[in-house]
Parts: structure tokens; C-alpha cells; sequence
């Protein structure tokens, strides 16, 4: 777990509470005070999935060949779910994406490939927030 700072925090109490929203994370502290987290702000970070896929979509409307822009369209789709999801994709996932995405431009016109380039930023944006590795 990322260590967060005090402002970060909220809801201090000396005794386990219990933690009435999906959207809270709890962390006990040595002195077994509960510090509670709010994550809204991280779903603020949500956004850059949204502009990742809506991206996606523009590409998908810009290419010629079918098959890309089905692969498109479901990369879109998919990342669209994940924006709108409780929880949005692990490291694993968002690095899948990318290497989808890195793929789709070697073979796409340059119209494409700065809509894809896009969305990647957007990936690696949200990426840099997510916990983990």
C-alpha cells in the first residue's frame, strides 16, 4: 500500500469503525487509531480511462481496415467499462492495453495513430496513480 499523507486522510476516530461506503479504505495505525480514506479523488483519475476510450473511438471511426477497427471499437468498449466500473484495472491489465495499443500503430495510417498515442498517454496517466508494482 502507498503511503499516504495526513491530509490525504479523514475520519480519525480511536476505535474501529465501520466502513459504511465501498469508496473508503481503511488503515490502522500502529497506535490502532482508524484513518479513512475517502477515495473520490481517485475516481476523479476515472476520467483518463474515459478520454483513453473515447480516443479509441475516434480512431476506430478514422481507420479503413475492418479488422482494426473492430480491435479498436473493443479496446474502446472495454476500457469504457473499467472507467465506469467499482474498480478499474490493476497494472496487469493496463499494461495489456498498452501493448495493444503500441501494436495498433505500427500498422495504422497517421491519422490513427495520433488518436491511439493519445489514448496510450491517457493509459499511462492513470496508470501512474494505480497501487501496486
Amino acid at each position: 500500500m502507498n503511503t499516504f499523507g495526513v491530509s490525504q486522510w479523514i475520519g480519525v476516530s480511536d476505535h474501529h469503525e465501520p466502513v459504511s461506503e465501498r469508496r473508503d479504505r481503511v488503515l490502522v495505525a500502529p497506535n490502532r487509531t482508524v484513518l479513512r480514506r475517502s477515495l473520490q479523488p481517485g475516481r476523479m483519475t476515472r476520467s483518463q480511462l474515459q478520454t483513453a476510450s473515447d480516443h479509441l473511438s475516434t480512431a476506430a471511426e478514422k481507420t479503413d481496415e475492418e479488422s482494426q477497427r473492430e480491435r479498436l471499437t473493443d479496446l474502446a468498449d472495454q476500457i469504457e467499462t473499467l472507467a465506469e466500473a467499482d474498480h478499474g484495472p490493476d497494472h496487469g491489465r493496463l499494461a495489456r492495453f498498452e501493448n495493444a495499443l503500441l501494436e495498433i500503430n505500427r500498422d495504422a495510417s497517421a491519422a490513427v495513430v495520433e488518436e491511439v498515442t493519445a489514448a496510450h498517454e491517457a493509459l499511462k496517466e492513470y496508470r501512474s496513480g494505480v497501487e501496486g508494482v
